[in-house]
């Protein structure tokens, strides 16, 4: 097998919540001497330099350009497209695209936005879609658990309201979305073929990047469960973690 890169899911592969995954850090490093890497996640509530530092606090060694989000793949097909965006996003998040223009407005971009999902800027957001603008959003997920346990909104329902108002579906470009996958790998500079996604979720993570064109591998740490092998899904390898990829000679 010809691999140049692989796209990593951090969270159940490289960590179990806060605390990192054993040999995980070590693993990594000695694959980034011979494979380009990129670490996904679906995550936008920090922006890459941010994710970067939390890796390394404990005890990775990890660049910023490395760490692949939905704010990444947004960004790398508003530059391809041209024109602006409208933001339905946190400021925090809005400041990751400065370099987007704001007009001429020609997609609506919507992520976490908190605060920031009142009527009036969903108003404004049906306006621009009404009138031609392209919709994009980072995922669909209904709802997240914050550190207080308790249950918050995610973008997922805020999505299909502008889709159900607009009859616009909108191109999710974060995990599972084949769209994603393909732009971290273009990220990367190499082909799907060439890439590999290593995941503990078989269906966001696993079937997503296979039906990109990766290669697809399974790690039994995460959210992994027994009854995922049952699925309709066939990764072409199931490793126990991701340490494994180094004791397998396919892909030395």
């Amino acid at each position: 097998m010809s691999l140049k890169g692989f796209v990593i899911d951090i969270n159940g592969v490289l960590t179990a919540g806060e605390q990192p995954i054993s040999n995980a850090a070590e693993t990594l490093q000695k694959m980034k001497e011979k494979y380009m890497i990129r670490l996904i996640t679906n995550s936008t509530s920090k922006n890459k330099v941010e994710a970067a530092e939390k890796l390394n606090k404990h005890g990775f060694s990890v660049e910023p350009d490395e760490i692949f989000s939905p704010i990444e793949a947004i960004k790398n097909y508003l530059k391809k497209r041209g024109g602006g965006a409208f933001f339905l996003s946190t400021q925090k998040t809005q400041k990751d695209f400065s370099e987007i223009p704001k007009t001429p407005v020609q997609a609506v971009v919507l992520t976490h936005a908190h605060e920031d999902f009142s009527f009036e800027n969903m108003n404004r957001a049906f306006r621009y879609l009404l009138d031609g603008a392209v919709f994009i959003a980072s995922g669909i997920s209904k709802y997240y658990k914050e550190k207080d346990g308790l249950l918050y909104l995610d973008p997922g329902p805020y999505v299909k309201a502008l889709e159900y108002a607009t009859g616009k579906e909108a191109l999710i470009l974060g995990k599972p979305s084949r769209d994603f996958f393909l732009s971290a790998v273009s990220d990367m500079g190499i082909l799907p073929s060439e890439a590999a996604v290593i995941g503990d979720d078989i269906e966001t993570d696993v079937r997503g990047g296979m039906e990109a064109g990766l290669k697809g591998i399974l790690v039994k740490t995460g959210k992994f469960r027994r009854s995922d092998l049952e699925k309709n899904i066939h990764p072409d390898f199931i490793l126990e973690n991701i340490g494994e990829v180094l004791e397998n000679k396919l892909f030395l």
